[in-house]
């Protein structure tokens, strides 16, 4: 007995060229997705973390905002203590989604984000006590401010190229030297003299 069309099966049906081109096409859909989804998230990513160093940023001019107001009235103040607040919640939060995401990345996040404040903080306090700046030619500070954060801002935002491309694949390596490095350094610095 002879199996008609209709007796055989799926796979007799398809036959080996069926199967493979069914096969291929699901494997180009399924790489598809996943490609798109990982372009999605890196760009994604990408987006957040110019966003951090723009709040980094933000905190180094923030005394320059407080030098350059217009003048002592509340609403000013208020309106300027506002944005500080603001700022600091963004920092928090940034530093907290870079904890869960990338915990050596966080680490030289609050590095920075410390160090800007350390360099701000007089000159925060400075401008506070500072009067308003009541004529457009008040204005310009000559020199004045911290001095050293925009190289603070721009020494985190080189840190961020390892996260992306065949940077993302060698740092590992990068930071196992690093710590190395830094245990040595260390070990020198603290052992005794005789």
């Amino acid at each position: 007995m002879t199996p008609t069309a209709t007796d055989q099966t799926w796979l007799q049906t398809m036959g080996t060229t069926g199967i493979v081109a069914a096969v291929a096409a699901i494997l180009v859909v399924v790489l598809t997705a996943y490609f798109t989804a990982s372009a999605a998230r890196r760009k994604s990513r990408a987006e957040r973390y110019a966003t951090m160093v723009v709040n980094l940023a933000a905190w180094t001019e923030f005394p320059y905002r407080v030098r350059r107001r217009p003048s002592d009235e509340a609403a000013i103040t208020c309106r300027l203590t506002e944005h500080m607040h603001a700022l600091q919640e963004h920092v928090v939060l940034d530093s907290a989604e870079l904890a869960a995401e990338c915990p050596w990345l966080a680490k030289r996040y609050e590095r920075a984000l410390a160090d800007i404040k350390a360099a701000t903080l007089p000159h925060t306090k400075e401008a506070w006590a500072t009067p308003g700046i009541g004529t457009v030619g008040g204005m310009n500070l000559n020199g004045w401010g911290p001095v050293g954060t925009s190289e603070i801002v721009l020494r985190w935002r080189t840190e961020l190229r390892w996260r992306f491309g065949w940077r993302r694949l060698a740092n590992p390596v990068r930071l196992a030297w690093q710590w190395n490095w830094l245990r040595v350094a260390t070990k020198r610095v603290v052992a005794p003299t005789e």
